[in-house]
């Protein structure tokens, strides 16, 4: 079964397939830390 995704320095990470089918870890950027830097530069201007 699939491994919960997880958030660390920044990323979430979670499991998906490569194209060639092989288990792969992928991140993307958190939606927590992106939300953080964007009301950071709102008050900025």
């Amino acid at each position: 079964r699939k491994p919960e995704t997880f958030d660390f320095l920044g990323f979430t990470y979670y499991c998906s397939k490569s194209q060639k089918g092989y288990f792969r870890v992928k991140r993307k950027t958190s939606k927590k830390k992106m939300r953080l830097r964007l009301a950071e530069m709102n008050v900025w201007d």
